[in-house]
């Protein structure tokens, strides 16, 4: 591994407690244990870079642990629904991490990072759809019920942060696979 693969998920720690505003150069040295100067190293763009490649490391994660197993056809949807809920607990330490992409999303620079974002939002939305068609579900219902788990995860990530419990986020992806097959002719 590189040092910059070390860096990744302590600037997402970062950027995930204060925000992109709110994560100073002093706070992601302090996180890191890099001078300033060893950060401009690493990050010759600075802080905006920190972001951009934050967001290619969890692009690989994501590929990699929720959007493959949701494509893995040889799987029952349920099982694959399941696996997707188990990474987003993992990811999101039970509800208690929020989602970069929320952030990013709701700063002030929102308009700097749409372009990465709403890509990732629509890959998601899209392999979850295509999971509930395979399963017999309408395609027009399937993307209202794909739009409609992106918003109850980052929805009960806010809430269980909101609440400082993780209750929210880990009760509403228990449910999450069998709701979502609701009515499908193969939710088993």
């Amino acid at each position: 591994m590189t040092t910059k693969d070390l860096l990744m998920p302590k600037l997402l720690a970062v950027f995930r407690q204060y925000g992109y505003e709110g994560a100073s150069l002093s706070r992601i040295a302090e996180a890191t244990g890099l001078g300033k100067a060893s950060l401009y190293h690493h990050f010759p763009a600075g802080k905006a870079q920190m972001v951009q490649e934050v967001m290619l490391f969890m692009q690989a994660w994501r590929q990699r642990y929720i959007l493959e197993p949701l494509a893995a056809a040889d799987a029952p949807p349920v099982a694959r629904l399941q696996a997707m809920a188990d990474a987003l607990v993992e990811a999101y330490d039970e509800g208690r991490a929020l989602c970069m992409l929320s952030i990013l999303t709701i700063s002030e620079s929102r308009q700097e990072f749409l372009p990465q974002v709403q890509p990732i939002f629509v890959s998601l939305i899209q392999a979850i759809a295509a999971v509930l068609i395979q399963a017999g579900i309408d395609a027009g219902v399937a993307q209202e019920r794909a739009e409609d788990a992106v918003i109850a995860i980052q929805g009960s990530l806010i809430l269980s942060h909101g609440l400082q419990s993780t209750q929210p986020f880990l009760r509403m992806l228990d449910g999450l696979p069998h709701k979502l097959l609701a009515g499908s002719y193969s939710a088993a």
